[in-house]
């Protein structure tokens, strides 16, 4: 049942009460009286003392156990604790020292006392939030729509235990819906601070507490955002409520979360707060949890650092307020309405309380169970009627159940007599199971001795066809020499592309390359390679035959192997008449390449040509070349048949320099070279800087950061979103050709991106830029297939028309 008169009592992290006493009448809530005051101690050394008994009343201490005083200290007036009413504040001149209070000094009693008996109303219910200390929130994001509601609750109660790793009582536990599927939870550990302190006044009240509701702040803001705002189902509000030391945001749509970061632990007495919130709300725009919203409202001590001035500027075109009423269901004093943002959680819980039936109003309520237990008055009436309807029941369904019974015991008896039966004339068959076990035996000793006399037999057949199948997956790639040198297998041949050799080696469990050198074959450019296979499958079982009993019918016929078939081919026949080129990189400088990289994985993180981002490169493996300066202009053509390398080392002359210079060369220029080493602890705050740099339009050192995410691969949620802002810087640098790569690289590797629209809408901008308007069309037309009423259709449909209008 709805309450008619509400005191509502918030206790911020630190020490601060906001208090609001509200009245309903005739469907409008009117706010009576507003306080504020500091506790003289914090309350949140109380939170672990009740924590073993969640299910019952807890046994509280004594007055001097918890506060620091003996009982016959509470009496205090109201001019002692607050002075002059009529003052400018009311707020308590309290000492920051948490230790017991001598006696005769102020107490949270004294505090608490003092405030509730300063309401003028006999008698009304409270309202109290739970602390941020003690909440966790996670976003469940399961389908939890199609469980029923008991089903759904005990869900979402086992996944919030599992997270935690604690076993939270049910009445600690409750949640609400989430934009699209899943939930939002709340749960808290141990008891309220608030409540365990009230119950310790109880005796020097004149009336006992009711508590109505016990709620999270964050469900009391959006429950005032909810009932005032009335948002439309495709309003984005972000909401931002301020506290000295802490920051939250809330960002919901339609009246609905979508989304509850972490808190940010600045608030107004933190130097630079806003540009960490700004920060933050940019950081949530890019991954996806905040898209572009409609207004921003501040609460909580926003007015003391100006936070509407900071934002607006920064979002230009965004509606950005403190809160302030406009719903013509509350009533406010004039003398609460400029600090009515520092009193939105008490407000909001007052709302909750007082219209619960509303159908803009969250139905979330965190009160121990223990508590609405005591607060119940025994109805003996309807225990009364429970009782006779059983006595009245329970012989039927006796009577019943000896019926059905006996019938069971009927049907039962009958089998056993018929399997007693069935087993006397079954008794011949056991001499002759014994018989075929005898003989079972046999045929299994038989076999293994079949399969360990089998066993590598077909080592020979499985290597060819490995090697057949790699060769055939990496394509272009031709074998000219195949041999056996004891376990190994050494094999040569050519490649059109070097980095095809990579992707063949890689497709062998071991394998090394012995060498690469280019050649030319008939004016193309192709690279000879030997390799040896250590290893070419994981499982050495795979060389043994399957041996399997044959079963009498039907008859098993023995697995066919395909042959396999190998083009012998002679390479003093075929390549007799082409000409070798003479600048062949050295084996031991490629290997000694290799070598280095490996040890040095940081320099993996290199500036790309064409900021294209490779397989190979996602590895942290380095592709190095040596060419003449000669063959510099040539290497255009390499990047267009997709041989794109990390380094080009140029000899200066390369006939004349020895490996272990070159190889010296190579070492000077990987330790010079700039480098982005990029970490798990530093990944978030690197991503951070580098959308930062290309806000402020500093696309090339934008570009490195980003590419140095992409490389290192370490989280794939930032990896595929920096992938694409390679794109964008290389638009930015006016490199269309290099951004078309970036980009088309995004849609190969993650298909399933967050960023695969937006691609596509760039994609698009950059054939358009290098004069591939049949190809930007055929882009922009599957985006406006795929979703034709997104958030990028209107882009796409403008670009395209544009196109139009010049053919």
């Amino acid at each position: 049942m709805a309450a008619k008169q509400i005191f509502c009592i918030y206790l911020d992290v630190k020490r601060e009460l906001k208090t609001v006493f509200a009245t309903l009448s005739g469907g409008v809530i009117k706010v009576e009286s507003f306080d504020h005051t500091m506790m003289v101690t914090s309350l949140k050394q109380q939170v672990d003392e009740f924590e073993d008994v969640p299910e019952g009343e807890p046994q509280i201490e004594d007055a001097d156990d918890v506060f620091g005083v003996a009982d016959e200290q509470i009496e205090v007036s109201d001019e002692a604790l607050f002075g002059d009413t009529d003052t400018e504040s009311d707020e308590v001149e309290m000492v920051d020292d948490e230790d017991s209070v001598d006696d005769g000094e102020l107490t949270n009693e004294d505090v608490l006392l003092s405030l509730i008996q300063r309401v003028d109303a006999p008698k009304f219910d409270f309202a109290i939030n739970i602390p941020a200390t003690l909440l966790s929130v996670f976003h469940l994001r399961e389908n939890y729509d199609k469980l029923k509601p008991k089903v759904r609750e005990a869900e979402i109660r086992a996944t919030v235990r599992k997270r935690l790793d604690k076993d939270i009582p049910d009445d600690h536990i409750s949640h609400i819906p989430a934009v699209g599927e899943g939930a939002i939870s709340f749960s808290y550990e141990g008891n309220i601070p608030l409540l365990s302190a009230i119950d310790e006044i109880t005796p020097h009240l004149e009336v006992r507490p009711k508590f109505s509701i016990a709620i999270p702040d964050e469900i009391s803001i959006l429950n005032l955002i909810r009932l005032n705002e009335k948002p439309e189902e495709e309003d984005y509000i972000a909401v931002i409520d301020m506290e000295e030391t802490t920051t939250r945001l809330l960002i919901t749509k339609g009246g609905e979360i979508v989304h509850i970061p972490p808190p940010i632990q600045a608030g107004t007495e933190t130097p630079e707060v806003m540009g960490t919130i700004y920060s933050k709300i940019l950081y949530e725009q890019d991954m996806g949890n905040m898209p572009d919203f409609n207004k921003i409202i501040l609460t909580g001590e926003s007015r003391d650092v100006n936070a509407q001035e900071f934002l607006s500027e920064k979002f230009a075109g965004v509606t950005v307020e403190y809160l302030t009423i406009r719903s013509d269901k509350i009533e406010l004093p004039d003398e609460l309405v400029e600090d009515l943002p520092e009193y939105a959680v008490p407000l909001g819980m007052a709302i909750r309380a007082l219209i619960p039936k509303d159908e803009h109003i969250l139905k979330l309520n965190m009160l121990p169970a223990y508590v609405a237990a005591r607060q119940r008055a025994l109805k003996l009436d309807w225990h009364g009627m429970i009782a006779l309807a059983l006595i009245f029941i329970v012989p039927f369904v006796i009577n019943w159940q000896d019926k059905k019974q006996a019938a069971l015991k009927i049907v039962k008896t009958q089998r056993f007599i018929h399997l007693t039966t069935s087993i006397a004339d079954l008794e011949w068959a056991e001499p002759l199971l014994d018989s075929i076990a005898y003989n079972m035996g046999l045929a299994v000793e038989n076999m293994t001795l079949i399969d360990s006399l089998a066993k590598g037999t077909m080592r020979f057949s499985v290597t060819l066809n490995e090697i057949n199948g790699a060769i055939k997956d990496v394509n272009n790639i031709w074998l000219t020499k195949l041999s056996s040198r004891g376990d190994d297998i050494e094999i040569s041949g050519f490649s059109l592309y070097r980095n095809r050799i990579h992707r063949l080696a890689a497709e062998f469990v071991g394998a090394n390359i012995q060498s690469v050198t280019p050649a030319r074959i008939r004016d193309k450019q192709v690279y000879r390679f030997q390799m040896v296979l250590n290893k070419v499958v994981a499982d050495d079982s795979l060389f043994n035959p399957v041996v399997v009993i044959p079963e009498p019918e039907p008859e098993i016929q023995p697995e066919v192997i395909p042959e396999v078939v190998i083009e012998e081919t002679i390479e003093e026949e075929i390549f007799v008449d082409i000409p070798v080129d003479t600048f062949e990189i050295d084996t031991v400088l490629f290997e000694t390449f290799y070598v280095d990289t490996i040890e040095y994985p940081q320099y993996a993180v290199m500036d790309l040509p064409y900021g294209m981002i490779m397989p190979d490169t996602f590895y942290g493996e380095l592709v190095t070349v040596a060419i003449p300066p000669d063959f510099e202009k040539e290497l255009d053509p390499l990047f267009a048949e997709e041989e794109l390398y990390d380094t080009v080392i140029v000899a200066d002359e390369l006939s004349l320099i020895d490996p272990d210079t070159m190889a010296l060369k190579a070492f000077d220029y990987f330790e010079n070279s700039t480098f982005i080493q990029v970490t798990k602890s530093n990944l978030p705050l690197l991503y951070s800087e580098a959308y930062g740099l290309y806000i402020n339009s500093d696309y090339q050192s934008a570009l490195d950061i980003f590419l140095a995410i992409a490389d290192a691969r370490l989280d794939d949620s930032l990896t595929d979103n920096a992938q694409y802002w390679v794109g964008e810087c290389l638009l930015g640098l006016d490199m269309p050709e290099q951004a078309i790569i970036a980009l088309v690289n995004l849609f190969e590797f993650f298909p399933t991106s967050n960023k695969i629209e937006p691609a596509q809408l760039l994609l698009g901008k950059a054939y358009s830029g290098v004069g591939r308007n049949d190809e930007s069309e055929k882009v922009l037309n599957l985006l406006l297939s795929s979703n034709p009423k997104g958030e990028f259709a209107d882009k796409a449909q403008l670009l395209l028309n544009t196109l139009h209008n010049q053919e």
